[in-house]
């Protein structure tokens, strides 16, 4: 398969993107510019969804850790405030 629709055709200058918010896709670009090429489309692809789970994960741990303060903070106030 080869042309636009190759996930083999380079992806010009997406070696230069930020990949540093996951160590994950920095650790593979930093590979790729060793080699002194440029990633694929595939491989853009691939990064790019890893960066995105990543970010729904922290997402979903700041949001829990808000929940569990609620509730911690509703427990204390409940027992502090009974005497």
């Amino acid at each position: 398969m080869t042309g636009k629709s190759s996930p083999w055709e380079a992806a010009t200058g997406a070696i230069d993107w930020d990949w540093s918010k996951s160590i994950f896709t920095a650790s593979y670009a930093e590979k790729v510019r060793a080699m002194k090429r440029d990633l694929v489309r595939g491989e853009v692809a691939a990064m790019t969804r890893q960066l995105n789970i990543e970010e729904q994960a922290m997402s979903a741990m700041k949001d829990a850790g808000k929940i569990a303060g609620n509730i911690a903070g509703t427990i204390i106030s409940s027992v502090v405030g009974k005497k």
